[in-house]
């Protein structure tokens, strides 16, 4: 089956449109196969192969491959629906609205998996749906799943590198702050080690706004978790090019200051190479 979903997509090289279409059904068993890998090859080769397609054919025999695999019982094919949402969208016309209908269906799914498969696409899918639908509608399932398990928050953080970009300039981007705020001191290390790892990736969407959040990264450099205050010093460098010199000398050195004493020899290898 592997190697079926590797070479399946390169029958569009010899194949016009009308007859390409003859190999769906076979996308279609390959995105509910039960092995991780045959569904995430086959999902692969489907991001390029949409591209080329019309939108006719997308609402035609894409859709509804789509919403055949989320009504199956196994979750295989919901969460490889999941996936698929994102690069239909823009292609699919008047079922824009029954796209997202379906996206939020499977983001209230009490299966863990397909939550985490919502959460993951989250950010980008905003990225292409329109700003009216965002707001509130996604926003509003962003803060439900703020609310879920620390995997799936973890892996929603990454949407705010998105989400600042979208909302740049606009009285949207005080949710992203306050979300940033939350996150540092999320009861899970493990929401808040992957805040350390992205904030730096924030910084360009936040632009002056990023100023506010300097205290917020602070904490993560003072935070009790060691791979936490590494992750939060390997992006020092980048942050301190973006903020003031008076947020520097006001909060970033006395952060550093604070931890000198670590016992940590990471961390303490991390503040010697920022001395240099």
């Amino acid at each position: 089956m592997l190697a079926i979903a590797e070479n399946l997509s390169k029958f569009r090289f010899y194949l016009k449109d009308d007859k390409f279409t003859s190999t769906f059904p076979l996308f279609q068993t390959l995105l509910c196969t039960e092995e991780t890998v045959v569904r995430e090859t086959i999902i692969e080769s489907l991001r390029e192969i949409i591209k080329s397609l019309s939108e006719e054919i997308i609402c035609n025999q894409i859709l509804p491959i789509i919403y055949n695999i989320s009504n199956q019982e196994n979750f295989t094919g919901k969460v490889s629906a999941v996936y698929l949402i994102r690069m239909v969208y823009q292609k699919a016309g008047k079922e824009k609205e029954k796209l997202r209908t379906l996206y939020f269906k499977l983001c209230d799914e009490d299966l863990p998996l397909i939550k985490r498969a919502a959460a993951k696409e989250f950010g980008q899918l905003c990225m292409v749906m329109e700003k009216e639908v965002v707001n509130p509608d996604m926003i509003n399932y962003f803060k439900k799943f703020m609310n879920e398990s620390d995997s799936i928050r973890v892996l929603l953080l990454s949407s705010l590198i998105y989400l600042v970009k979208l909302f740049q300039n606009t009285e949207l981007q005080r949710i992203n702050i306050q979300v940033v705020v939350a996150a540092s001191d999320d009861k899970s290390w493990r929401v808040r080690h992957e805040l350390a790892k992205i904030f730096p990736s924030l910084i360009d969407g936040f632009g002056s706004h990023i100023n506010e959040l300097v205290p917020t990264f602070c904490t993560l450099i003072k935070d009790s978790e060691t791979e936490v205050k590494i992750a939060a010093l390997e992006g020092l460098n980048t942050v301190i090019k973006s903020i003031n010199s008076e947020k520097v000398t006001i909060c970033i050195i006395p952060a550093i200051l604070s931890i000198t004493s670590e016992s940590s020899q990471q961390v303490k290898c991390k503040i010697h190479i920022l001395y240099f």
